[in-house]
């Protein structure tokens, strides 16, 4: 689905299916730090320069998604602050989550 530090210029809503959110340590293979499914976002690299992705995604199912142009979303996030405000409000959220997987993952391996 997406490779780290490729350009990030869009983000998907998951629809059906489940992804594996990963990333790679230097020299190593991808090591999951979550799983998502329905109703999650997936990439939110394109709201932040230098706009490269900071973490892969591989589909573990069949997905379905709904792509979105991250481009052509800032530039109304720009004329609308009150949808910029209301997306980075989700965005923070599942930020947050996504960071909390990552710690529970780290915590696991080092057990």
């Amino acid at each position: 689905m997406a490779a780290e530090l490729e350009p990030a210029q869009q983000f998907w809503i998951v629809r059906t299916g489940t992804i594996a959110i990963d990333t790679r340590a230097t020299g190593g293979e991808p090591v999951a730090i979550e799983t998502v499914g329905p109703g999650s976002v997936v990439g939110w690299s394109w709201m932040f320069a230098p706009y490269r992705r900071r973490f892969g995604a591989v589909t573990r199912t069949p997905v379905q998604a709904v792509e979105l142009d991250g481009r052509l979303v800032r530039v109304l996030c720009a004329v609308d602050p009150s949808l910029g405000d209301e997306l980075s409000r989700r965005f923070v959220k599942a930020m947050a989550e996504r960071l909390q997987a990552a710690r529970a993952r780290v915590l696991d391996l080092s057990t």
